[in-house]
């Protein structure tokens, strides 16, 4: 038995290696060659050389060196494939393979301009009737191809896109003519993993691709018409594919890796999750393309010719549109600021040569701020933006071009004032800011002492207070406004100085080459009239000033309602005028010159004049009236001084002089001349001395030391005067006695 199978065994190795011998040299070189070479021939209707077609008993068919090509390009060569075929079909004219096992092969993949794909030229011809008598019907069901290359070329982009890539490992799974599916493996110059299936009469397909390591700026030919540009970076993705009627579609879920994107003046790098989907129409060459990018890895976003936008958190969404970025933080460099903005948060949307931007939260130099707007045209900016921080708002419309900034309007507030204002800024000297403005507002005064800061002090101490309307031209160096040249009428109901009120204030303010002046200043007074003129020099150290006032017709008894004597029974009418120049930094250089008059004052209850009346009389003394009174004055040396104090009444008259010091210190020196009798009324000293006086002229002198608010009185009598008056009081008594 054992000698019996041994025999079998041999005659059939003979068997086989008879048969092999005689395919190998006889049957494939001769028939089977020239039936696969024509076969492939009149299927694929390209050229096709085989150096050699051989029998393996483990591989079955082995091609070596196939090549499909026309006169323009070759298709398909290999060094050495192998297949299995079906034996029994054979002799019905039927040469089928269940697969086809190529190495070392170099496939090229091309799209035309008319967005055909060679490789449906390939199946174009492919036939599943009767073959022609002496021919073969090849049926292939599957090609592996491994460790290959791809070359594709596109001709529907320019340039011309061109791409090798390394092939591990390619299947068709061919059902043809309908379609044919594939499982691919690429190593180079991107990692792929994809599957799919290509419908080749209908010319659709539909794919599902893992990429890993893709680098955009290798496929710029795809999007750079667009104006988009990446130049650096890589990104891992995930793309579901489908292509129908001409129609490219991507669904892609990427990461971005150190992904350098532009758009005109804007750039970002990304390290980002991005949710993507793509749409190229193949005829007309158009993209559609939207993402969504999470940004949290702190990317920096270039705005050319604006600045820089880093440390950002958030969402950036890009699209045919444009780009929108939801920022959740962020922080800014400008390039015209010189401080960083912080703690951004907002709505930016970037379009081609547009950037708009709404409830946009940030805070610069620790102040919060909030702002809406859009800015137009790179090249030469439009503007139009809105913005809000604690104190103040504004809303402006301006245009940027040749360095000359053209405001159409800026509207807004400062704490209480409101203001308005247009005209133009030339920003070409960095050293200066030459601007024609003109404009108006509606000045609250005080808020100056929060504007010019180097003069707080002094206004605080004016309680300069009020709103003023006023309309304005300025000409000049913003950088320098003490040279800018500055036209301003200002009017106002209501204006407060030191607590005292002014109402229906009309001033001209005219300002050039750094000298100030004030024409003319008007308003009334507490029922009458104030008129005024100033000057500043602006361009000396200390500024100095010269101002001329003249008062008509003022109320003391209105005047007092506004001052610490509101209570007081006190009256008059004051007229005065005065001259004062000094230096705006430096009070002890203030100098000056002036005169007041009063008629029919009641002045007693005043502070002053109440020691005095205390002092002298033992009656009521706040009904007398000085019917005339009148004082020149001079300023110097830190003082208001006065060398001819007159008051005159029907019973007293007061002269003398003052000096009142800026800090509020007093030194007077008052004589007391009394012009009629009284009777006395409890036998004091100053009761005889009242009932007397009358003849006795000047009754003596009251010395005041002190302060305004707290002052000091001496009394110094006249005695020899009093001893006088007294004698001839008793001689004049004693001769009326003896008389009756």
């Amino acid at each position: 038995m054992k000698n019996k199978l041994l025999i079998i065994f041999i005659l059939l190795v003979i068997a086989i290696t008879g048969g092999t011998i005689y395919l190998n040299k006889v049957f494939l070189p001769t028939k089977i060659k020239s039936l696969v070479v024509d076969g492939l021939k009149e299927k694929t209707g390209k050229d096709v050389t085989l150096e050699s077609l051989q029998f393996n008993i483990f591989q079955g068919l082995v091609l070596n060196n196939l090549k499909i090509y026309d006169d323009k390009k070759t298709f398909l060569s290999l060094k050495e494939g192998s297949c299995v075929f079906l034996i029994f079909p054979v002799f019905k004219g039927q040469l089928i393979i269940p697969s086809i096992r190529i190495k070392s092969a170099e496939i090229f993949l091309h799209r035309r301009q008319d967005n055909s794909l060679n490789i449906a030229d390939l199946f174009a011809k492919h036939s599943t009737g009767p073959a022609a008598k002496g021919k073969f019907n090849v049926f292939v069901r599957k090609i592996n191809v491994t460790n290959s290359r791809l070359k594709f070329q596109d001709d529907t982009v320019a340039p011309t896109f061109v791409k090798d890539l390394d092939i591990s490992r390619l299947v068709l799974y061919m059902s043809l003519p309908a379609s044919v599916k594939f499982e691919l493996s690429v190593t180079a110059p991107v990692k792929i993993k994809a599957n799919g299936e290509y419908q080749i009469l209908r010319q659709e397909l539909s794919a599902r691709a893992n990429l890993d390591g893709l680098l955009p700026r290798e496929f710029a030919a795809y999007y750079q018409g667009l104006g988009l540009k990446s130049e650096g970076g890589s990104v891992d993705a995930l793309l579901n594919l489908s292509f129908k009627d001409a129609i490219l579609s991507s669904d892609i879920t990427a990461k971005a890796k150190a992904l350098s994107v532009s758009a005109g003046n804007i750039s970002t790098t990304l390290n980002s999750a991005v949710k993507a989907n793509l749409t190229y129409n193949t005829r007309t060459k158009n993209l559609a393309y939207s993402a969504a990018i999470d940004i949290a890895d702190s990317p920096d976003l270039v705005l050319g010719g604006i600045g820089r936008v880093n440390a950002i958190k958030g969402k950036l969404n890009l699209s045919n549109a444009g780009v929108s970025l939801d920022i959740l933080s962020a922080q800014a460099k400008l390039d015209k600021v010189s401080s960083p903005i912080e703690d951004i948060a907002g709505h930016i949307e970037f379009n081609p040569g547009q950037v708009n931007w709404a409830d946009l939260n940030f805070r610069y130099q620790d102040i919060p701020y909030k702002t809406s707007g859009g800015l137009s045209d790179f090249k030469s900016p439009v503007v139009q933006l809105k913005v809000s921080a604690p104190d103040w708002a504004a809303d402006t419309r301006f245009k940027v071009e040749n360095k000359i900034i053209t405001i159409s309007k800026l509207y807004g507030h400062y704490f209480d004032s409101a203001f308005a204002l247009t005209g133009i800024i030339d920003i070409s000297n960095p050293d200066s800011l030459n601007a024609n403005l003109s404009g108006g507002s509606n000045l609250a005064l005080g808020d100056l002492k929060l504007v010019f800061k180097n003069f707080a002090k002094q206004l605080e101490a004016a309680k300069l207070d009020g709103t003023v309307l006023a309309k304005f031209r300025l000409s000049g160096n913003l950088k320098d406004i003490k040279s800018c040249a500055i036209a301003g009428l200002f009017s106002g109901p209501d204006i407060y100085l030191y607590g005292l009120r002014a109402q229906d204030l009309s001033l001209s303010y005219n300002q050039e080459n750094g000298i100030v002046q004030i024409p003319l200043m008007r308003a009334s007074f507490y029922d009458g009239t104030v008129d005024g003129s100033a000057k500043v020099n602006l361009n000396a150290a200390d500024s100095p000033y010269w101002i001329s006032a003249a008062m008509q017709g003022v109320k003391i008894e209105k005047l007092k309602l506004d001052t610490g004597a509101k209570k007081a029974n006190i009256a008059g009418t004051i007229q005065a005028e005065a001259k004062i120049n000094g230096f705006w930094n430096d009070a002890s250089k203030t100098s000056g010159a002036g005169k007041i008059l009063i008629k029919d004052g009641k002045l007693w209850e005043l502070d002053l004049f109440k020691g005095f009346g205390k002092l002298l009389f033992a009656k009521d003394f706040a009904n007398i009236v000085f019917k005339e009174g009148s004082a020149d004055f001079i300023v110097e040396n830190e003082y208001i001084k006065s060398n001819n104090i007159l008051l005159k009444s029907d019973f007293v008259n007061l002269t003398g002089l003052c000096k009142i010091g800026f800090d509020g210190s007093l030194d007077s020196s008052i004589n007391i001349e009394v012009q009629d009798e009284f009777v006395p009324l409890s036998g004091t000293f100053k009761d005889v001395a009242t009932a007397i006086i009358g003849r006795a002229g000047r009754f003596g002198t009251i010395k005041t030391t002190g302060t305004l608010k707290e002052p000091k009185y001496k009394f110094i009598p006249a005695v020899m005067n009093i001893l006088d008056t007294l004698k001839n009081t008793i001689q004049d008594a004693i001769s009326n006695s003896l008389n009756r």
